[in-house]
């Protein structure tokens, strides 16, 4: 849902923004309801566009009428990891068939890392995805951080050893499909291949020291997940 009053959405830039960020349906709210301007917010990238004060109900059909064109198009309506499921469509979240109460910044955020399972996403585009805001990176990092903490407690059994919500170090998070704590995997990388350092490829065993951009990947046989582990 992106509101395009917000001074930090910027209008029709923020959603064309959005929609080039992103492949969830933007539902867009608005005070103008000329419809030469409604016409130029779909075209931007918005799948809706209500007009504001929006009725509570009305809004709730259209998100619902959203998801579901979205799961008519392939996408499941609940995602399963492990013992984690993300309900898509009644925005619920199970964690070992228990209800877990989130927030609904909480649930947009785990719900984009979970229509991206197994890949990287950015702090940025999660904010985005949060709140249809747009900030520095390293602004996104400081808030995106507080609220993957805020959901590691809520989704795992000892969240000072995450095992769903994984951070890869200078590029994002990612939702796991594998089981195994973030700190486990930490441990085993001990063959690394530096892609370029102050003496040219070389390689680094368990450490990425003596980098000087941050990216790594692993020796092939290596067990550690592909670029997981970046350089500071």
């Amino acid at each position: 849902m992106l509101d395009l009053d917000a001074p930090m959405a910027k209008g029709l830039d923020g959603c064309r923004l959005a929609h080039a960020s992103s492949d969830l349906p933007i539902l867009a709210l608005g005070r103008r309801a000329e419809p030469a301007w409604m016409a130029s917010a779909l075209r931007a990238g918005a799948d809706c566009y209500l007009v504001k004060p929006v009725d509570q109900e009305l809004l709730a059909a259209q998100m619902e009428a959203l998801l579901r064109r979205r799961n008519d198009a392939g996408q499941p309506a609940t995602i399963t990891v492990r013992d984690l499921e993300i309900d898509l469509l009644r925005k619920k979240v199970r964690v070992r068939g228990e209800l877990v109460p989130v927030t609904p910044g909480e649930f947009r955020l785990l719900a984009r890392l979970a229509t991206n399972l197994g890949k990287v996403v950015s702090s940025a585009d999660l904010l985005r995805a949060m709140s249809g805001y747009d900030c520095t990176e390293q602004e996104a990092q400081e808030i995106v951080k507080v609220q993957v903490s805020r959901l590691r407690g809520k989704i795992d059994k000892d969240p000072s050893e995450p095992s769903y919500i994984l951070n890869v170090r200078g590029f994002g998070y990612m939702l796991e499909r594998r089981s195994g704590s973030q700190s486990s995997r930490e441990e085993q990388p001990s063959r690394f291949l530096c892609i370029r350092g102050p003496d040219g490829i070389k390689q680094v065993a368990g450490s990425t020291r003596g980098c000087t951009e941050g990216f790594v990947r692993p020796v092939a046989g290596s067990a550690s997940p592909r670029g997981s582990f970046a350089a500071p």
